[in-house]
């Protein structure tokens, strides 16, 4: 049985709070400052996987109390040696900025 990568779970940070705009245009929109915020870096990387499994991997990276993702960036890289002999390297790789309210 296959699972859904796009469905919730508790590890599972919603798709709807992964943004690819800068922290401070969403600052803006949500009239706060950035210094309100702690910036955490999140990044996951994936060999021979799907669009789908970095998706899923990188959402149960995000840090629990993270109120929102923001500059979300995904890269897929494929070896030379892939192309020519089908075999090697090929990788995906997520980013992303973790706003994390200050208490």
């Amino acid at each position: 049985m296959r699972v859904n990568p796009f469905s919730m779970t508790e590890n599972n940070f919603p798709l709807e709070k992964i943004l690819n705009c800068t922290p401070t245009e969403y600052c803006t929109q949500v009239e706060k400052k950035l210094s309100d915020y702690k910036l955490v870096g999140v990044h996951k990387t994936i060999e021979y996987s799907s669009q789908e499994m970095i998706i899923d991997a990188f959402r149960k990276s995000v840090p629990s109390n993270a109120e929102v993702v923001v500059n979300y960036k995904s890269h897929y890289a494929v070896s030379e040696s892939y192309f020519i002999f089908h075999f090697g390297c090929k990788i995906r790789a997520a980013e992303g900025i973790a706003l994390v309210p200050k208490k």
